[in-house]
C-alpha cells in the first residue's frame, strides 16, 4: 500500500513539473503578445511587426525561463554564492533580521 502511495505521488509530481515547464514557456509569451496587442497605435501603419514581436518575445522567454530553473534547481549555489559575496556567515541570522526588520536599517 505505501508503495502505490509512494508511486501515485511520484507521479504527481512529474506531473506538476511538465505543467510548470509549459507555464515556463506560455507565460512570457503571453505577457508579450499582451504588450503588444494594445492598442496605443495603429498596427496596421507600423513596418516590420512581427520581427519586432519576435525579437522581444524569444528572449524575454529564454531569460524568465533560465532565471526560473536556475533559481528553481541551484538555489542552494545561488544562495551559498550570496552569503559567500556578502560575507554571511550564519545564514539564519539573515533571516531573523528580516523578520525583525533590522537587517537593511541603518545601523
Amino acid at each position: 500500500m505505501k508503495q502505490m502511495i509512494k508511486v501515485l505521488d511520484e507521479g504527481h509530481g512529474k506531473t506538476i513539473r511538465v505543467f510548470t515547464f509549459v507555464t515556463l514557456f506560455f507565460l512570457p509569451l503571453s505577457f508579450v503578445t499582451s504588450f503588444f496587442g494594445m492598442n496605443t497605435t495603429n498596427v496596421r501603419e507600423l513596418g516590420r511587426v512581427q520581427r519586432v514581436f519576435w525579437s522581444s518575445a524569444v528572449p524575454f522567454t529564454l531569460a524568465v525561463s533560465s532565471l526560473a530553473l536556475i533559481f528553481g534547481y541551484k538555489w542552494d549555489r545561488v544562495t551559498a554564492l550570496f552569503f559567500k559575496t556578502f560575507k554571511i556567515q550564519d545564514p539564519s541570522r539573515v533571516y531573523e533580521e528580516l523578520e525583525k526588520g533590522s537587517l537593511f536599517s541603518a545601523r
